[in-house]
């Protein structure tokens, strides 16, 4: 596998599934052909940024335009089979999607004919691009997965947001950067749960602890085996 593009390539999915993605385009992907065509736009602009300095490699820009191409066909397909019917996120399409999207990107950074990368600095170390990756994914990736088993298994149909959305992210990468440190400091994490239990909101409490478990995990496979 090639690490330069793989991480380079991952990290472009995700700003371009998460952060890249607001509210009013994942609507018009839901709803019109040309907020795919959009989403897939900006996957593509994401992957050819990040291959600098490769971009006008001829191999690199295939490479991207086949991942730009099964990327809107896969989410076509994923709007057809969870927003046709109920407006909700399906745990099980939303995460055969993403697992999907990943090892279409292991394929062809294993088997693609992409050029051999050699450089020196920060842009070079795949570390930082694990690094944000693994942010993005206990965050927003993690925000969305709760609340996928929410709506799967529990038939609640409500997606935090706002201040909700927000503490979410904190407390998730409050538990991340406390792992990193030291395993054990990741326990005081669980203190944004017990607050939601003093308060006696429950499903703000399986959130946070599911989402701070879901985190330590995360985090220990980072540590354990990603670095």
């Amino acid at each position: 596998m090639n690490s330069f593009f793989f991480w380079h390539f991952t990290l472009a999915h995700f700003l371009t599934d998460y952060p890249f993605q607001t509210d009013k385009l994942f609507y018009k992907k839901t709803k019109y052909i040309y907020g795919i065509l959009i989403h897939g736009a900006l996957l593509f602009l994401s992957m050819l940024i990040l291959s600098y300095p490769y971009i006008s490699n001829l191999y690199v820009l295939i490479c991207i335009f086949l991942l730009t191409l099964l990327h809107i066909i896969q989410d076509k397909l994923k709007v057809f089979l969870s927003y046709h019917g109920e407006i909700g996120e399906n745990f099980f399409y939303y995460l055969i999607d993403q697992v999907l999207h990943i090892f279409t990107i292991f394929l062809f950074t294993t088997y693609f004919p992409l050029p051999e990368v050699k450089g020196e600095g920060l842009w070079f170390d795949p570390f930082y691009f694990k690094l944000f990756t693994f942010i993005i994914v206990i965050t927003y990736a993690y925000w969305i997965l709760i609340y996928s088993v929410e709506f799967t298994f529990f038939k609640i149909n409500s997606l935090p947001q706002g201040k909700c959305k927000y503490m979410g992210f904190i407390e998730r990468l409050s538990a991340f950067i406390l792992f990193l440190f030291n395993p054990f400091l990741s326990g005081f994490s669980f203190l944004f749960s017990f607050y939601f239990l003093k308060k006696k909101e429950k499903v703000n409490f399986v959130r946070s602890f599911l989402g701070i478990v879901l985190t330590i995990l995360t985090a220990y496979i980072f540590k354990e085996v990603i670095i």
